[in-house]
């Protein structure tokens, strides 16, 4: 019997967990629904395209923005100034890259909302990673926050392409870095939920005492003028906004909390009346939905007082990665439609913590465990030969 045909008659296989049909589904499917939505997607979602495209063929040179010029200039050196089509395929094929270790480790078999999260980040990722994009040079940073191996090598490995990252193009990752390292720090010895929370309490009382000193003026001034440049632009409706609250540097603190609730609980859209901002607003509560579920307050919860030597080192990484992603965006994002595309690839540190984590109720139960010693998960790891007896969470963690 050939080869073929005893794949056909084979009986059907059990599935593994590893979910690696919808990884398969999920990537073959960015490149052409990414081609159908930029034919009909208004234009707004492709300005920061254009501006970019210009400034790779040498039309334009922006004089206080040196992000788009870096990003630009990185495009022209790539051969892209007049293929955008590469440069869809390039952020496509990064967004499909970051995804894979996402979900190769999870085990046990996807339920609704796993199809959901990733077909979020399929929708999300062809709009906004499928064209030219600032947005697509921080998955490098996000595949080292996933793959980096134990030990300090493997922090300094995230140190190192976060401060790359936020050198050149955002300059604000410096401060989601030095959340990040808070909050490790906080985690050293026992993944308790109170001392996250506590620490982003602080941050977010931090950042509001400092800044005046630090910034010259309050923090909330940063976003109001960005949104006095876009009064009538179309991002203006979604535009994030302080409530204006009385009590000084106290009630900016308490500003500053709430405008990171709408962050993670996106209310204000719902208060337009209109099916796409209310479609907007599900899907950012299904991304902190889930990951509130798996950390905070599911059963099983990767934050629940456990020693951080017996967690999984890389899925406490990305939990608290994600997690200073989105404090820090609560000081400077503008408008919801940017607070989406900026969080478009950070997508797959929320589903390496949703989907990956056992226990999760998103993931139904997971298969019978094999005889002898557990496969490897089959991800790359970056930890030196001399360091691979470390555990995960050790003294080196």
């Amino acid at each position: 019997m050939s080869r073929l045909a005893e794949l056909r008659h084979r009986p059907p296989m059990r599935p593994d967990g590893r979910l690696t049909d919808l990884y398969a589904v999920a990537t073959l499917a960015l490149i052409p629904l990414s081609a159908a939505l930029h034919l009909v997607l208004p234009p707004r979602f492709s300005y920061d395209s254009d501006t970019l495209q210009r400034i790779a063929a040498g039309e334009y040179t922006p004089l206080e923005d040196t992000s788009y010029l870096y990003v630009g200039r990185i495009y022209s050196h790539l051969g892209m100034a007049d293929r955008p089509w590469a440069a869809m395929v390039l952020g496509l094929a990064l967004a499909a890259l970051a995804l894979y270790p996402a979900m190769v480790r999870a085990r046990g078999t996807a339920s609704l909302p796993v199809y959901a999260l990733v077909g979020l980040y399929v929708l999300t990722a062809s709009v906004y990673l499928g064209q030219y994009s600032k947005d697509i040079w921080a998955v490098p940073v996000i595949l080292v926050v996933l793959l980096a191996g134990h030990g300090w090598r493997g922090e300094l490995a995230i140190v190192a392409t976060t401060v790359v990252y936020a050198s050149f193009l955002r300059s604000y990752w410096f401060l989601i870095l030095a959340v990040y390292l808070g909050l490790r720090v906080l985690t050293a010895s026992a993944l308790l939920r109170r001392r996250v929370l506590l620490g982003v309490a602080g941050v977010l009382a931090g950042v509001t005492l400092l800044s005046p000193a630090l910034l010259g003026t309050d923090i909330q001034s940063v976003r109001t003028s960005v949104n006095l440049d876009r009064a009538l632009s179309a991002d203006a409706a979604t535009a994030i906004s302080s409530m204006q609250l009385p009590g000084g540097v106290v009630g900016d603190v308490v500003e500053n909390a709430v405008t990171f609730v709408e962050l993670v609980v996106p209310l204000p859209l719902l208060a337009q009346g209109s099916p796409v901002y209310g479609a907007y607003f599900l899907g950012i509560a299904l991304i902190w939905g889930m990951y509130a579920r798996a950390t905070f307050v599911g059963p099983g919860r990767l934050f629940d007082g456990r020693p951080a030597a017996a967690a999984d080192l890389r899925s406490v990484r990305a939990a608290l990665f994600a997690l200073a992603v989105v404090v820090t965006q609560g000081f400077f994002e503008p408008d919801y439609g940017s607070y989406l595309r900026h969080l478009t690839p950070v997508m797959p540190l929320v589903l390496a913590v949703t989907v990956g984590r056992a226990g999760s109720l998103f993931l139904g139960p997971p298969p019978p465990a094999p005889a002898g010693p557990a496969a490897p998960d089959g991800l790359p790891d970056l930890t030196p030969s001399s360091e691979r007896g470390t555990p995960p969470g050790g003294a080196h963690a």
